[in-house]
């Protein structure tokens, strides 16, 4: 059944449709969901190819943020996200932006939405503020998303989403979700916290994590296996982990542990040997650096030049000249092209683990055992 025929045959259904050039280049499908013209649940932008007959789409749920995606706002990431989506949807077979018009600050308005951003530059992180105005930490509600999709005969989706909320949502109205795609969006000093504080209360799932930049655990493991499909001689993983040399410093009240890592991270950064691979945030104080077509040796001197960078950080309460508090063991792992880069990752844990039992700061897996390096 096309567009035109389902208009009118429901409480819940398309108020009004046509054709939309888009700025990607591509003309698609823009229509408006609801139960009332003159105040509408949602808009959906549809692209999908003539010969699709698949009951499995790409789909996006996008909650409205007039701050971001209006007004430039630099406090979250929704525009990103917004932009990301559309991109992607339109290099689709068959696409589907959701956007739910009434999600404005996560379902509790405009207005409030300004007056918890007030309380936020006293302080407060995004949830709190909404509780102190009197709402929930959430109040959206995805079920026009759902009719909407099901109305388009959507059974079964590919969602671009870091919020396994809106994949519960699908899940419990009998839309499947055959996989969830993180969403990786730019991190800047305005929008950090937010991201963080949505990792922390909400579970979302981030591309990258938001004190490191680096990529999260949940979608590392895609990259580098990726990567490792392309190496013409195999790849190196390196396993690293941070603790504290001075056990007096781990009860410094000076220290905040996520400031350490970040300092950290950006010591790695600027590393020369790691360029532009891939490293990861695998646990609070665990990295992991793929290194493609990296052979053992090429590993172990980026593992010195990293101990090398690890130890010219100054904490707070360090004497400058005394050394730092900071010290770093590591685990290096090959494997061969064709090589699972999971398996190449396990056995550089392994040998970190090995390293912070006892063995020396750098132990090197060879043929199912790990050795100093």
């Amino acid at each position: 059944m096309n567009i035109e025929d389902r208009i009118g045959q429901r409480e819940f259904g398309i108020l009004a449709h046509t054709r939309l050039p888009i700025l990607t280049g591509k003309m698609v499908d823009a229509v408006v969901f609801g139960t009332e013209a003159d105040n509408p649940d949602v808009i959906v932008l549809i692209n999908k190819k003539p010969d699709v007959e698949s009951d499995q789409a790409l789909v996006r749920l996008h909650s409205a943020c007039i701050t971001s995606e209006v007004l430039g706002s630099t406090k979250c990431d929704c525009a990103s996200q917004l932009n990301l989506a559309i991109s992607m949807i339109s290099e689709s077979d068959w696409g589907i932006l959701v956007y739910l018009l009434k999600h404005e600050g996560r379902g509790i308005g405009l207005v409030n939405k300004i007056k918890a951003y007030a309380l936020q530059n006293e302080g407060m992180d995004t949830v709190d503020a909404n509780v102190a105005l009197g709402f929930g930490i959430d109040d959206r509600d995805f079920s026009p998303a759902v009719e909407a999709l099901k109305i388009l005969g959507v059974k079964r989706v590919e969602l671009l989403s870091n919020n396994p909320e809106k994949e519960k949502a699908l899940d419990s109205s009998d839309i499947q979700v055959v996989q969830r795609i993180s969403m990786d969006v730019p991190i800047n000093e305005y929008n950090r916290q937010y991201l963080f504080t949505k990792k922390q209360h909400f579970g979302h799932q981030l591309f990258r994590d938001p004190t490191t930049e680096f990529l999260s655990q949940a979608t590392s493991i895609d990259v580098f296996e990726f990567e490792i499909s392309r190496c013409e001689h195999g790849a190196s993983a390196l396993a690293m982990q941070i603790g504290m040399a001075d056990s007096g410093s781990e009860t410094n009240p000076e220290i905040n542990r996520e400031n350490v890592i970040a300092q950290v991270a950006s010591a790695i950064r600027r590393c020369d040997c790691v360029g532009d691979s891939p490293i990861s945030r695998v646990e609070d104080d665990r990295f992991i650096l793929f290194l493609p077509n990296k052979e053992i040796g090429a590993a172990h001197q980026a593992a010195k030049e990293l101990q090398k960078a690890i130890a010219r950080i100054i904490l707070p309460g360090q004497a400058e000249g005394s050394g730092s508090s900071l010290r770093m063991n590591f685990g290096i792992a090959h494997g061969p092209a064709g090589e699972s880069a999971a398996a190449v990752v396990v056995d550089a844990i392994s040998a970190l683990d090995l390293s912070l039992n006892g063995g020396d700061p750098i132990m090197i897996y060879n043929e199912s055992r790990a050795c100093s390096a």
